[in-house]
Formats: structure tokens, C-alpha cells, sequence
């Protein structure tokens, strides 16, 4: 994709973290590699979130050709179902 002119710009200082939609574990490990952060819903065991989780932050504190963004997002966001009766 080629390189976008976004009017107008964002006002906050630094400019606001990216963050990806993951519907794939190997999307969560692009994230990892790109360094924004992970949005995704309840595919994953709790202990491979933090699995993944530590991945980004391992990411996160590499210098990377690949890194994409002003600032490096190491988070994961997982959205867990819960049926209350």
C-alpha cells in the first residue's frame, strides 16, 4: 500500500498506539513482529496469551526493520465470554 497523506492529524502527543485485529494466532505473531499491539477474542488458553504476551515485549525492546508506527504498542487485549444466570 502506498504512503498516505492522513488529514487531519491526530493531536495527541506521542501519536496514539496502533493496535491490530487478530482472528488467527499467526496474526498476533505479526503484531509481535511489527510492534503494535493485539486485539482478539477468546481463542487462545490464558497461558498462551501470556505466552504471546511476553512475545510482544520481547518485540518491543528490539530495534526492528520490520516495526511499523512512531511508538512501540506491547499489549494484547483478549476478549473472554462470560454467561452469567
Amino acid at each position: 500500500m502506498p504512503v498516505r497523506n492522513v488529514v487531519p492529524k491526530p493531536v495527541q502527543k506521542p501519536h496514539p498506539p496502533l493496535w491490530v485485529a487478530c482472528s488467527r494466532r499467526e496474526t498476533i505473531h505479526l503484531a509481535a513482529k511489527l510492534g503494535i499491539g493485539a486485539l482478539t477474542f477468546a481463542f487462545i488458553s490464558p497461558e498462551e496469551a501470556k505466552m504471546l504476551g511476553q512475545r510482544l515485549l520481547h518485540h518491543a525492546g528490539k530495534k526492528s526493520a520490520s516495526r511499523i508506527g512512531y511508538a512501540v504498542n506491547a499489549n494484547i487485549a483478549i476478549v473472554y465470554r462470560l454467561h452469567v444466570r
